[in-house]
Formats: structure tokens, sequence, C-alpha cells
């Protein structure tokens, strides 16, 4: 299944230069104007919230809003706009980072709302372009558009399975990348895969969102065919299995991240197979604000912390 859609669409102001080339004296301007800017939007400038990102990287980072690979400079800020799961950064890659989320396969709802909201601000703010490159950034790979689409997969059968390399080797030709949520090995990510995807050369946004719809989907019909015949060949292990992820979850005192994500694993397997019933829609709103450094300070805690609200997260029927 797919956890969770992002598009992330970049930009540059004119005429200042790149963020790792600019003064902080210009940045502070660039980040006046940016919030001016936003303040003059419909809807989108009623009601926002600014804050530092360097004091919270790991937590945007468990929350999706910023990638390991995002570059952030010392003064970068984080934008809550009035809409739900739409973030504007400035000073994390380039002057202007349009974040948009969605759970599940909602790339076409998700790039329409980070769209929609950066036309809005192209009518207060000049974007740095040319006629032979469009969009200027800093890095060259997603010119013209500067525009990252990225999943998050849950595909436990495939996991389970041992064909994790298998389904890298499929699938690497048409991803940007690939990793594994929790930070470690693709052999070790329990199945909780992220990918990312920018245009190719001279591809459409139209075409780009296209392929990317169409890489998923081909995912999730590896993941569901092996998840029938993983199923038919060890039904009464796959059943044992998934009752005692749901045991474990519904009376375990502390749950470590990697437990976490091993548990959860198994338990949304035996969901979408049909084997539990159990309402997991409050679970897939709130999986990625179960991170260690989002729920508390130590680690103990957090292992706590993340047992508590899973009891009333889940629903076991």
């Amino acid at each position: 299944m797919i956890m969770l859609s992002k598009v992330k669409i970049f930009r540059n102001i004119f005429p200042y230069k790149f963020i790792n080339k600019e003064t902080e004296k210009n940045f502070l301007i660039i980040k006046e104007k940016i919030t001016s800017a936003l303040k003059e939007t419909e809807d989108f400038g009623k009601k926002i919230n600014i804050e530092t990102v360097s004091n919270q990287t790991e937590k945007l980072i468990e929350k999706q809003i910023i990638d390991k690979d995002d570059k952030i400079i010392k003064n970068a800020i984080i934008i809550k706009t009035g809409v739900k799961n739409l973030f504007l950064l400035s000073g994390v890659s380039e002057h202007i980072l349009i974040v948009s989320i969605k759970n599940g396969l909602n790339i076409e709802n998700a790039y329409k709302l980070a769209s929609t909201f950066e036309k809005k601000l192209s009518k207060h703010l000049i974007f740095s372009w040319s006629k032979k490159f469009g969009f200027l950034g800093t890095d060259l790979l997603k010119i013209p558009h500067q525009i990252e689409i990225k999943l998050v997969f849950s595909i436990p059968a495939i996991y389970y399975s041992n064909l994790i390399e298998e389904f890298y080797e499929t699938f690497k030709p048409n991803l940007n990348n690939i990793s594994a949520l929790n930070g470690g090995l693709l052999p070790l990510s329990y199945g909780f895969i992220e990918t990312s995807f920018i245009p190719q050369k001279d591809e459409s946004i139209h075409r780009f969102i296209k392929r990317v719809n169409e890489t998923a989907k081909a995912i999730e019909e590896m993941e569901k065919k092996n998840s029938e015949f993983y199923i038919s060949k060890k039904h009464e292990n796959f059943i044992d299995m998934v009752f005692k992820s749901c045991g474990t979850l519904k009376y375990a005192k502390k749950l470590d991240y990697n437990e976490f994500l091993s548990l959860i694993s198994k338990f949304l397997w035996g969901k979408n197979a049909g084997i539990i019933k159990s309402d997991y829609r409050m679970l897939i709103e709130n999986f990625f604000e179960l991170g260690d450094k989002n729920l508390a300070k130590t680690y103990q805690k957090a292992s706590e912390k993340r047992s508590e609200i899973i009891k009333r997260l889940i629903y076991f029927i």
C-alpha cells in the first residue's frame, strides 16, 4: 500500500543568488519578501505560523516535511500555512520549498495544491527563470520544472518474501532514489520504503505525474501478487504472524521504533489481506508522528509513549 504522497516545488527569487552563495543579510531580505507575499495570498496566508528549522530538523524529517538530502542553512524557516499539510520553507534547498503532503496515492491532489500555492506566490514574487533552462535552482537534475515527488510504500509481502533486491532492480531505472524509511539498509526496512521521482529530460509535468502513478501502481501490483502467493503457500504461518503482531501492539508497554515498524508492517498486511478487521484510518493519519524525536526527549520515554498512542490509534474488533 502507499502510505503517503508528497510533492516538492523548488523556487528561487530573482535577482538573488542561490542560498549556498547568498549573504546572510540578503537572505533576511528574501525571507521578508516571502512572508510579505504569503500574507497577500488568498486563503493560504490568512493564518500562518513561522518557526526556525534548525531546532527541529529531525522532527521535520520524521514527519516527512523535509528529507535527509535537503540542504539546510543556518537561518532557515518553516511557515505553516492555513491549509492542512501544506508548508513553505525558506533556506531549505532553495529560497522557497513548497511541500504538499497527502495520504495514500494522491499525487494529482498534492500537486494541484502545491502548484496553486506557487502560482499565488508568483503574483507577488519574481522567480528565477530562463527561457533555455526553465526554473533555476541548485540541482541541475531538476531542470526545468524544479519539482520532486516522493512516495512512501508499505510492501511487507515483498519484504518477507526476501524480494527486496528484486524490487530494487526492477524499479531502480524509473526512480531517482530508493531508501528505507528507518534510515537503514533496504533489507532492514521491514517493508517501509521511500521512493523519489524527478522529471526526465523534456518530460512535461502531466507526463511526469502519469509516469509516477504508473510506477506506483506497478509496485502495488507486485506487492499484491507476492502477497497472494505467500499466503497461499504459508497460510497458517501468515495467520499466526499477523495475530501475534496484533497482540503485541495491543498489550506491549514499550515499543522501540524498529519494533513498531516490524509489527505495523505485519498488521497492515493482515488488514489488507482481509485477515483482521480493524479501523486503522487514525493510524495512517498519524503514522509519521510516531518517530522518536516527535514523541519524547529520551529513547525510553518515546518507546513508552508510542505503545500508549498505538492503542488509541488502532481499534481492534
